[in-house]
């Protein structure tokens, strides 16, 4: 797992790897992060989309998609 965090407290998850799981997610929560940030292509589909969105409002934690994903692939 790639993953950058940002201030005191973990106040912010990048994660920059494909493939993201409920397990990868479930793993970041465990920081108490405010946010996490992930690509819109590190989840397999609309399904998995959901089911992170469920996992982490259940924990409090904001979601940020990018537009882009790992590596960085422009329009």
């Amino acid at each position: 797992m790639v993953k950058y965090a940002v201030g005191d407290g973990y106040l912010l998850l990048a994660y920059l790897a494909g493939d993201v799981q409920p397990e990868d997610i479930e793993q970041m929560t465990e920081y108490a992060p405010a946010k996490i940030i992930i690509s819109r292509d590190s989840v397999a589909d609309d399904a998995a989309m959901a089911n992170a969105y469920s996992i982490l409002r259940d924990h409090g934690v904001e979601l940020k998609l990018l537009k882009y994903g790992y590596p960085f692939r422009p329009a």
